[in-house]
């Protein structure tokens, strides 16, 4: 996915580490010269939240991925952080190719599951700024509704039947943690 998008031939110096006192399921953190590929990247991953099953931390994996190589290759300041400018992009841009991602490690999920973990992670984009929470999210569920026939509720659903892994609800295959 990324290869095609950027046409590059390599992913240079991404370093995975957990972490589990972040607050988030994962971070990207810019480490050195960024905007033409010599920069080092470093992805937490929180394995206390994410140990659920394998389709769940892919997603998370590709999301941060995505987001380091924002960084790394983009000469535009707006990309330079994790802030909500990047989710926008991604909301905007890159679900499809994430979708599309995931299907290609598991080609039996359903592409209506792919769909909602590829948006996850991605509400800070319609939430920050936005002056009160309850009408940031009616914005993000219409955007939802409108770009990619599916509301924040059917979307958390999904995500929490691929990250919970006890119960009859359960999706995808257990890690094993």
């Amino acid at each position: 996915m990324f290869r095609n998008l950027y046409t590059i031939d390599k992913i240079n110096n991404i370093e995975f580490r957990e972490d589990c006192d972040l607050p988030t399921d994962g971070i990207t953190i810019a480490r050195g010269e960024t905007g033409n590929d010599t920069g080092n990247m470093l992805i937490k991953l929180n394995s206390c939240r994410i140990a659920s099953t394998n389709e769940f931390i892919a997603s998370v994996i590709l999301h941060e991925v995505t987001h380091a190589l924002m960084i790394e290759y983009s000469s535009s300041p707006l990309f330079n952080s994790n802030g909500p400018e990047q989710h926008q992009q991604m909301f905007n841009s890159w679900v499809q190719d994430l979708k599309g991602a995931l299907l290609d490690f598991f080609p039996l999920m359903n592409g209506g599951d792919a769909l909602a973990l590829a948006l996850g992670g991605l509400d800070s984009a319609f939430v920050t700024g936005n002056p009160t929470l309850n009408s940031a999210l009616i914005q993000f569920n219409n955007e939802l509704n409108s770009k990619y026939g599916i509301s924040i509720q059917q979307r958390d659903k999904i995500i929490n039947d691929y990250k919970n892994t006890i119960g009859s609800e359960m999706k995808g295959h257990d890690c094993g943690l």
